[in-house]
This record gives C-alpha cells, structure tokens and sequence, in this order.
C-alpha cells in the first residue's frame, strides 16, 4: 500500500533580510539563557550590534557569514542595502568594522583578483601570462608601499564570538543559521518543549571555552588524517591528556582520542594506538585493544599479550558499554579461544520459520514484488521494515521523549533528546517509562491520538513519509497488547541497537497478521534481523523469512 506523506505545497518566499531575523533570533536565545556565562567584551558586541539601524544590521550579518575578516566595499552589493558605505560608516561608528583606505599588501592580495593585481603593480617586470603565484612572490618581494589605489577595505570585527553563540544556541558543533532556514520554509515542524536556564548544557564559561578547543582539535584530526599526515596527530593528544570532571565534555574528548588512535591503528603504530585506546572507556577502544593484541600475538606468540586480551573481552562480556559491544565480545571470545588452542565448535544458526516463493520476473526492488504479491492474495500490506515498530514506540513515548530533562532540549530545532541514544534516556525518566508501560497495559487508543495530534512534527522515532494512519490503526488492531508491550521494553534496553533489523513487511488480512522478512537470491540474514526475529519468534508472533527467487535469475 502507498504510505501517506506531508501534502507537497509551494514553498514560501522569504524576505530578502531573512537573515537578519535569524540571527536576531540566534542573539534572543543566548541572551535569554546564557547573558551570565558571556563575556563583557561579547554582551558589548551584541549591544553595539542592536544599536544599529537595520540596513547596517544587515550589512554586519553578511560579513559574519562570509569568510574571512577583510572585505573590498565595491564587493558588497545586496539588495536589501541600498547604501552600503552608509551602513560601513554606521558600523564604523560603533566600533564594528574599519573602514581602511591604505590596506597592506596582505590584505590586497586576499581581496584582488589577478587582473587587478597586474593593473596595480604594472611597473614590476612580469609578464602578464605569469601565474598568480609569480606575481604574489613578485608583489611581495618589491620594496615600495602599494600604489595609490581607490579600493576601499572593511575589517570586521567579531567573527570570534560566532562560534561561541552557535554553541550555545544549538549545543553542538555543527549546526548553524541554515536550520532556521528550513524551519521558516516549513521544511520541518518541531515539537515545543522547555528551554530555561535550569535545563540549558552549560553553566560554566571554561566548559564553553573546552567544549570549543575540543571542537577545534577534532577539525584539525580530520584534516590531518584527510591528507594522511597522521604522526602529527600527536601534538593533539598531549592536549588531550587530562579528563575532565563535566560528563558531555569527557565524552567528547574520549571520541576524539579514539579517533586519532584509531587513525594510529591504521597507520600501523601499533603501540601508540594500545596506549591511547586504554586513556578512554568509551567503545570501541576496548574491541580496538583486543583486536591488536590478537593479531600481535599470532605474530610473536607472546603469551602477556593473550592474557591482556583475556582481560579485555572478560570486561567487555560484564560491563558492556552497550548491546552491540556486548555481541562484539562474545565474536571476540572465539577468537581468542582459538589463538589459545582451543577447539571452537560452529554455532548452528537459530531455526526460523521459512517460506520459498518462485516469482516470474523482477518488476521492483524485491520487497515490492512479494508484497504486491501478498496484495493479489488479498491481504493488506506495508513495508513496515525499521519503521512501524519504531513509529509506534515514538506515538506510545511521545510526551516522554520531549519532556523536560536537563541538558535535553538546547534549541527549538530537536528531533529527540539529546540523550536520546544514551543509557540516561531510560535512566533519568524511569518513573515517566513505568507509568506509560502502566497505561499501556490498559489500552492504546492514545496512540491513534497522538497519531493525529503530533502528525508532521520532527520526531527521531516517527517517520512521517513512511507511514500512514491505517498502517497504524490496523497494527494497534492486531497486536496484542502484551507484545507491543515486550517491543517496546526491547527497544528501551537498547535504543540505538534495536531500531534497526526489524522484518520487512507488516501484513493483514481479516484480523489475521503476520511479519515477513524478504530475502531475494544471495542475499543473507544480518545479525541484527536474526535477533529481532528469533526474538519475535520467541514471543510466539507470526514471523517467518521469505526466500525469493526469479525466473530469470
């Protein structure tokens, strides 16, 4: 069956100084949270900013979105500033920009294209085929000032304190003005929650000042490890020696260290990379750990390095940092076992209920083809893969994935809890789980209802275009309760794990349903889908594997 999806419309026109009001309103959300964590120079800024007639504002805005600190005036034509000199002279004023007239040789070189860089220096003898290259050299090398010119040059000040406002607005890294974007063309709709200082991220000004050096550092290792120039990753680590006492900023510093030791990994410093891996305990440093010393001892067969291994995989097996590492223990445990000269018998797969169905030719992808042909056989179907059980689980937690927990909810602009994916999701909001297991034991009708209240809102569990009202009336119709139930307890032991591997068609036909996961010719269960259904099967639900195959295969 076609799923449903948000009605395609026109999308609005935006004002030509749209943004203007998204960075006001970038301004409004850390001043409304954070005024006590900024520093005088950049509550100044933003007051010297404010003071600003609009076309002005607009012109401050622009420089802080483009690159760089120097700008040719001529260069800056917008419409939405009939009068740009105008607006420079205001921001002047104030003490927002410089308007130069004499700029060094440097900054000509940044702001003039090459043509305009011969017209400059045509005394210098250079041909004018010459590179760009030869005549920067050439430029700098010549012992007069620059010659008298008419290009006027603005020097913006306070692009330092963007970062810092993106931070605290967003709590992240990587998100920037363009989400307000997509919010005011209705891209996206958000669901409303609580932002006040008691539940902000930060409530220290050094966890901002760290938070941004870490960010810096992880840039500086992605561009390091890009050009392949990983030995200078070193410098970064001994920046990166001292855990700190904030949980978020210790999680971020250990990514990063398992990122570079990784990088190290690979580029073949074994022993560095056993170093770093063991400075963090976030995954996958200890499967990164046991991994090298695997393979160093098939190499030199020394028996410390298997014990170390031992120890290891012993930890990751009772303190797993989640499911998908606790399964990564026990793949290790074999390998260390036969390192160790053990004999390791073949783990027979579960049996799951088969079924084998001859199709004539490939119309679609093969999910397509056996669900059309349920369809002909009259039952009601849905591609329901990672998406209906998911979608039900975000209905039945709706109010609990958007309550107010601190450090949750940093912006307006969130699918999910920041936590969402941790084991603090469950932890922190036990008693609001218990009570909707509670009320779910009762009746689901609230499902359907949040069904219709919440459709089209950003929810990281419910795919909008992917699913349908009838798909989920029929699927609250004919499951039992208790195993909707059990579902959900599933997913909440692991929430990032178990979303994922799930059958792929959902299927009715007269109050009777099934599951069935498709496998066409050569393809082979994974080891998530082989614990979601052995699992299912397990529950006594109807769920079976269906093996396809082709006439013309």
């Amino acid at each position: 069956m076609a799923s449903s999806s948000l009605p395609e419309r026109a999308l609005p026109a935006l004002p030509v100084d749209y943004y203007l009001t998204n960075f006001q309103r970038l301004l409004d959300g850390v001043m409304a949270l954070y005024t006590d964590l900024l520093t005088a120079d950049e509550r100044d800024w933003i007051t010297r900013f404010q003071s600003n007639a609009p076309a002005a504002q607009c012109l401050a805005v622009r420089m802080m979105m483009r690159k760089g600190q120097w700008f040719r005036l001529d260069k800056l034509v917008y419409e939405e500033i009939p009068d740009v000199a105008d607006a420079a002279l205001q921001l002047q004023q104030r003490g927002l920009v410089e308007i130069v007239s004499e700029p060094d040789k440097e900054v000509l070189l940044s702001l003039l294209t090459k043509p305009e860089l011969c017209a400059l220096y045509s005394h210098l003898e250079l041909a004018k085929s010459a590179s760009r290259a030869d005549w920067e050299r050439a430029i700098i090398a010549d012992p007069a000032p620059a010659p008298a010119h008419s290009y006027q040059v603005l020097h913006f000040a306070g692009k330092q304190y963007l970062p810092v406002w993106l931070l605290l607005y967003f709590g992240n890294s990587h998100q920037d003005l363009s989400q307000f974007v997509l919010s005011d063309l209705g891209l996206e709709q958000f669901e409303s929650y609580r932002l006040d200082s008691e539940t902000r991220l930060f409530q220290h000004r050094d966890h901002i000042e760290a938070w941004l050096q870490l960010s810096d550092l992880a840039q500086i290792e992605f561009e390091l490890a890009e050009q392949k120039r990983v030995p200078l990753t070193f410098a970064l680590l001994e920046q990166l020696t001292e855990p700190y006492d904030w949980p978020p900023l210790e999680r971020k510093r250990q990514r990063l260290i398992n990122r570079i030791a990784r990088n190290l990994e690979r580029s073949g410093d074994i022993q560095q990379a056993l170093h770093w891996f063991s400075q963090t305990q976030r995954s996958p440093s200890q499967e990164r750990q046991v991994r090298m010393l695997l393979s160093e001892y098939k190499k030199a067969q020394e028996p410390a390095l298997l014990r170390q291994a031992e120890q290891l995989i012993f930890a990751m097996s009772n303190a797993s940092f989640n499911h998908e590492e606790w399964l990564v223990a026990q793949t290790l445990r074999k390998q260390y076992r036969r390192a160790n000269g053990e004999r390791v018998p073949r783990e027979k797969p579960p049996i799951l209920p088969q079924e084998h169905l001859a199709l004539p030719q490939r119309d679609k992808r093969v999910e397509a083809d056996v669900l059309t042909y349920f369809e002909a056989q009259g039952w009601r179907g849905w591609h329901s893969e990672n998406v209906l059980l998911n979608a039900l689980f975000g209905l039945a937690f709706w109010d609990v994935i958007f309550s107010s927990q601190p450090g949750a909810f940093l912006n307006p602009y969130q699918r999910a809890p920041r936590d969402m994916y941790t084991s603090d999701f469950t932890e922190k909001r036990r008693d609001l789980i218990n009570q909707r297991f509670a009320e779910l034991n009762q009746n689901t009708d609230s499902l359907l209802a949040c069904f219709d209240e919440k459709h089209g809102i950003a929810n990281d569990w419910v795919i909008w275009k992917a699913i349908d009202r009838e798909m989920i009336a029929t699927a609250l119709a004919v499951f039992p309760t208790n195993a909707l139930v059990a579902c959900f307890s599933r997913l909440l032991s692991d929430l990032r794990y178990f979303r994922a591997g799930m059958p792929d068609l959902f299927l009715e036909k007269d109050g009777e349903w099934r599951w069935v996961e498709v496998k066409g010719p050569g393809d082979k269960l994974q080891t998530h889908q082989i614990e979601w259904l052995t699992w299912l099967e397990q529950q006594h639900l109807p769920v079976s594997v269906l093996y396809v195959t082709y006439s013309d295969v």
